[in-house]
């Protein structure tokens, strides 16, 4: 993590299942008239649907990632690779053996090293915890991602790597956030 403000953790998710499943207790003390209850629970589905759909979107901005701190950014590319159709997991804050998360798809897992810089660049530092956070997780290549760019050194370092080393970059980012909207 780059910089320290507090986190905001968000799960738009949870609350949902409640007032289901309390029509369907309805419903069922109400036997006579269960029929009633189907066009109130296809409803409230239909809105459960709708609401975890539009909560999927990412609707950041480059310049609303900029203003994130370290954790924050973190919790953003979760839901940016969930999102685009990955299986994303936040490792955790400290002893994370340099994966901030992990992403798993249709090209396998990959480990994650989140970096959310004001001005400098990512060296290789970065690629270097990537790479070894690829082989503790047992992931076949490694992912750093920045809102910045990378050291000359960063980028030699990503080129001859074993597992693969990806670097997304602030171009590369913001192509991702336009995918996810």
């Amino acid at each position: 993590m780059a910089r320290g403000r507090k986190s905001s953790k968000t799960n738009t998710s949870q609350g949902y299942w409640i007032p289901i499943l309390i029509i369907l207790i309805l419903a069922s003390s109400f036997q006579k008239f269960w029929w009633v209850w189907i066009p109130v629970v296809i409803l409230s589905l239909c809105d459960w649907y709708s609401r975890s759909k539009h909560a999927s979107r990412i609707q950041a901005s480059i310049s609303q990632v900029d203003q994130m701190d370290g954790t924050q950014f973190e919790y953003f590319l979760v839901r940016l690779f969930t999102s685009l159709g990955y299986a994303a997991t936040h490792t955790g804050q400290s002893g994370d053996f340099g994966a901030d998360l992990i992403v798993e798809g249709r090209d396998g897992k990959i480990a994650v090293q989140a970096k959310n810089y004001d001005t400098s660049n990512v060296g290789n530092k970065a690629v270097q915890e990537a790479i070894a956070a690829a082989s503790y997780y047992k992931c076949h290549a490694a992912m750093v991602v920045t809102n910045s760019h990378y050291t000359s050194a960063a980028i030699k370092q990503a080129q001859g790597s074993n597992p693969p080393v990806r670097l997304i970059d602030r171009e590369d980012l913001e192509e991702l956030l336009a995918r996810a909207r």
